[in-house]
Order: C-alpha cells, then sequence, then structure tokens
C-alpha cells in the first residue's frame, strides 16, 4: 500500500455522511462561533460520522435520512426568509 493517500482507504460513504451531518449542523443548529471553535466543532461532527458510518454498514438509511433533514431544513429556512 505503498503510495496509497489515507483518504482513499475511506469509503466515499463516509465522506457524503460527514458532509450531510456539516450541512444539517449548518443549516438547523450553527450560531456565530470564532474559526478555531467551528473547527472544532466541525471536527467532531466528523468523530460523530464515525458511529453513523457503522449504523450505515449494518443496513440502517443513514444518507437518505441526513439528505431528508437537509431538505426539510432548508424549505424551512427559506419560508423563514420569505416571510420575514
Amino acid at each position: 500500500m505503498e503510495g496509497t493517500e489515507w483518504y482513499f482507504l475511506v469509503d466515499w460513504k463516509f465522506y457524503v455522511l460527514a458532509i450531510l451531518l456539516g450541512a444539517t449542523y449548518k443549516l438547523g443548529f450553527a450560531r456565530k462561533l470564532p474559526l478555531l471553535k467551528s473547527l472544532i466543532v466541525y471536527f467532531v461532527l466528523v468523530l460523530g460520522a464515525i458511529p453513523l458510518y457503522a449504523l450505515m454498514v449494518f443496513g440502517l438509511p443513514m444518507i437518505p435520512a441526513l439528505a431528508v433533514a437537509v431538505v426539510i431544513l432548508l424549505i424551512a429556512r427559506f419560508r423563514m426568509k420569505k416571510s420575514a
């Protein structure tokens, strides 16, 4: 495995899961934080993606569930801006 980069060793579904977790956090729960605190929050989100990925391996639909959550949060955000 010489010459193989570490990011090729992780399945692409993990990256999708981490991105959807970040989007869900940003759309629904994020507050204005300093840069270092934001980086820490997103790092913890990536760590939290590990057990969710394990659940996904055992057959739970984590990516579709998070995709639905992102869509619902986008609709809610759009409606809040439209009414304001």
